[in-house]
């Protein structure tokens, strides 16, 4: 399916539940499978209760801004993993951004999809993601 935006997501940003600028915690965690199911409304269910989830580190989202324009971009920092350390056999096939509300995966949204162009292995070393110019999710 590739990279995508969470049905419940688009729904509740436009009905105000969630800011994508100001007061919620957006985090990103790594996928070893690609995803396909836009309307999966938690992120225990998104990763199969850990289970398509590479390793267990995941990183805050910095610096989230919105522009305007015709085209609206909802953007970020560039996101890095420090010492990506290898996850068994497993490749980081996807990112999985979310917003973190408390609690366990079952209270968070799933917001995006990521889907990368070429898997690869942890091996230690830092991984940055450099997310499109436009934004990590645009809007026209």
């Amino acid at each position: 399916m590739g990279s995508f935006v969470y049905n419940s997501y688009k729904e509740q940003l436009v009905d105000g539940t969630y800011d994508w600028d100001a007061g919620q915690t957006y985090k990103v965690a790594l996928v070893n499978v690609e995803l396909t199911d836009a309307t999966e409304t938690d992120v225990d269910t998104v990763l199969g209760s850990g289970s398509k989830e590479y390793g267990s580190a995941r990183v805050d989202l910095a610096n989230l801004t919105i522009s305007s324009g015709a085209t609206v971009g909802m953007d970020a920092d560039d996101t890095v993993f420090t010492s990506l350390a290898a996850d068994g056999s497993e490749q980081v096939v996807a990112l999985l951004v979310y917003v973190h509300v408390g609690g366990g995966d079952g209270t968070c949204k799933p917001v995006a999809t990521f889907l990368l162009t070429s898997a690869f292995y942890g091996n230690g070393a830092t991984v940055t993601f450099t997310w499109n110019a436009s934004g990590l999710i645009t809007l026209t």
